[in-house]
């Protein structure tokens, strides 16, 4: 790292590097809403050698079902070496394709780290790296027992100290507290809220209308419809999600709290505590809980409850990532048990990351079965939030758009088609010998959610805009005026969804429907290839989409991948079999493209059909055929959305 850091940055602007923000994309060609920096072409930027005293590496988080993967890590990278700077070892990739998503390559990749910081700037004569089992567990949080007013010794926190070993004691008595007034959070003696009462930053109370199955019972797959409401007006694109925040059911709770000896200690007040000595502010809380917040007069969003903990926030029925292990083995003094949780959480051996992978990923374990396996675990509930992760809100696409998008009133309402996690193990069984069923943490709260519930959710506005002409200026130099030009809405668009997929581009088939109020038959430049399993299983809206097709001309190709007694069809097949139409479509209309649904073979499967298409053109060659599709990339004519 350079020694002056606010020279640095300044060095960086000059170089015509504008970092705005550092977040993760969910689309390669999005790069309005989800870019990581604005570029001047590199040959704009020579290579001043201003960064020459900067040693630095990158390790970039993407997913290899894009065409674009790691295209930002790449991008920034690239500059800061041609800038000077000098590369401590090679890039990193970490791909949500792999098995342990993107902590999968990171310890591989951590160890060149080490090697290459040890190379530039060895240890002194005689000193040697700390192995990592030997480095000490050093905490910034945790939990304590909310403050008393009194000074009588029952005032006094119990705090655990741990030894080397990793073993922990306990000074001082247990402190004796009143349990939370009206209970934690209203979870704990019902299976599912009525109303959810965690505040978040920049979120909305929504109201769920109608919750329905959409396939039929027989089916493998189970998949909802789920209508809610919002009273603010809201507007948002096609391509927009809903985030919402899921809770553990009161009985995984309550079991999780027998399991770990808690019962005593679930509804007493606490409070973080920092080990730093240092002042520590709000926003140093472990994430995500600087996000919350509350109504005016709630409860300081750092006070909780163990059992608040456990429904709102702790993931403890999550598959555990090696960063779990590696702690956990600070708790237990069985020296077989501990030695497996090193091996877990920190050997890079090849057969040692298979064996996690076959334990954890495989049978999707829970943290709630890694500790029932591990006996000798002892974790203090002090120390809870530095072992298990928290909750993530998860992002659902939004089905609805155009006229489907608001009442009279004003109000905004959001169509969800969401498909229950619940399949069983093939490895792991239950008591009676059956095989225990593996549940999305999400999916299992959305799943016993009833109409009239009222819950915490997050809009993020969408991306897949409508195309435009763009925007058009006028006025004179000081008083400049900036129109919005209507959407062009003579550019049709070539839509590819399979499964659930199918939602984002049921809003944009809406949203297009209501701005072309004046024409008829509207949507006859619009093309929809669906892919399913079944016309009467997963065919998603079949009675809408039929609808739209006789009425407003959208042309509608299903494809069924396992129709009794028909070839298995998928997409991809079916654009190769429209050749004509799609290059009509996307070469001498100038369309566009929206490929949603499942990441992995499918992305890839509709990007090699439409090169498919494209060769085999009088006069083109595979050549120009790639050249053809990496220029609708580049051009955002190509949009992806998948996951």
């Amino acid at each position: 790292m350079p020694l002056n850091a606010r020279g640095f940055w300044a060095s960086l602007r000059s170089s015509q590097l504008k970092v705005r923000n550092a977040s993760s994309t969910t689309d390669a060609s999005n790069t309005n809403d989800s870019e990581l920096a604005e570029w001047k072409p590199d040959d704009v930027t020579p290579n001043t050698g201003f960064l020459k005293s900067v040693y630095f590496t990158t390790f970039g988080l993407g997913d290899s079902s894009y065409p674009k993967y790691n295209h930002a890590a790449i991008k920034l990278h690239n500059r800061f070496v041609r800038l000077g700077a000098n590369p401590i070892c090679d890039r990193g990739r970490g791909d949500e394709q792999h098995p342990d998503g993107l902590y999968g390559t990171f310890p591989l990749w951590s160890r060149h780290f080490e090697e290459g910081l040890l190379r530039l700037f060895p240890l002194e004569y005689g000193r040697e790296p700390l192995p990592e089992e030997d480095v000490p567990f050093r905490p910034k949080w945790r939990l304590v027992p909310e403050e008393q007013t009194d000074d009588s010794d029952d005032s006094r926190t119990a705090t655990p100290t741990l030894n080397g070993a990793g073993a922990h004691s306990f000074h001082g008595p247990e402190q004796r507290m009143s349990p939370l007034a009206n209970g934690d959070d209203g979870l704990a003696g019902s299976a599912v809220p009525l109303n959810d009462s965690v505040w978040m930053r920049n979120t909305q109370r929504a109201t769920l209308l109608e919750h329905n199955r959409v396939t039929p019972v027989q089916h493998n797959q189970d998949v909802r419809l789920l209508k809610f409401r919002v009273d603010d007006t809201i507007e948002y694109s096609p391509g927009a999600t809903m985030t919402i925040y899921p809770k553990n059911p009161s009985g995984d709770v309550n079991a999780f709290l027998d399991l770990m000896g808690w019962r005593s200690m679930a509804d007493r007040r606490l409070q973080f505590a920092s080990q730093d000595p240092a002042p520590r502010s709000r926003a140093y809380l472990p994430p995500p809980l600087q996000q919350l917040t509350g109504p005016e007069g709630s409860v300081h969003p750092g006070r909780f409850t163990l059992r608040s903990l456990l429904t709102s926030h702790l993931d403890f029925m999550s598959i555990p990532r090696r960063s779990f292990f590696a702690t956990a083995a600070y708790f237990t003094d069985n020296e077989d048990e501990k030695a497996k949780l090193r091996i877990f959480g920190l050997s890079t051996d090849v057969d040692d990351l298979q064996d996690y992978y076959d334990y954890t990923a495989r049978p999707r374990r829970t943290i709630f079965e890694v500790m029932e396996d591990f006996r000798s675990l002892h974790v203090p509930w002090q120390y809870i939030t530095s072992l298990i992760p928290f909750i993530r809100g998860r992002q659902f696409s939004i089905a609805s758009g155009g006229q489907l998008k608001h009442e009279p009133s004003g109000a905004t309402l959001f169509d969800l088609i969401i498909a229950i996690v619940d399949s069983p193990s093939v490895i792991l069984k239950d008591k009676d010998g059956k095989p225990k069923r593996r549940y999305g943490v999400c999916t299992k709260y959305v799943n016993i959610l009833a109409a009239g519930s009222s819950l915490t959710v997050k809009i993020d506005r969408g991306f897949l805009h409508v195309p435009k002409r763009g925007a058009l200026t006028t006025g004179t130099s000081n008083s400049a005026v900036t129109i919005a030009r209507d959407p062009d809405l003579k550019l049709p668009v070539l839509m590819v969804g399979t499964g659930t997929g199918i939602a984002p581009l049921r809003s944009l088939t809406h949203e297009r429907l209501a701005l072309r109020t004046n024409m008829t038959r509207a949507l006859q430049s619009d093309i929809l290839f669906f892919g399913c399993r079944k016309e009467d299983a997963d065919y998603y809206f079949k009675d809408e989409w039929k609808t739209l097709a006789a009425e407003q001309g959208l042309a509608v190709f299903p494809a069924f991948s396992a129709e009794d007694n028909l070839k298995k069809t998928y997409v991809q097949h079916l654009i190769v079999q429209r050749a004509d139409l799609v290059f009509r479509t996307l070469h001498d209309k100038g369309g566009w493209i929206f490929v949603c649904g499942s990441s992995g073979n499918m992305p890839k499967g509709v990007r090699a059909a439409l090169v498919e298409v494209f060769k085999t053109r009088e006069g083109w060659d595979p050549e120009k055929a790639e050249v053809f599709v990496k220029a609708l990339e580049q051009d955002q004519r190509y949009k992806q959305e998948t996951w």
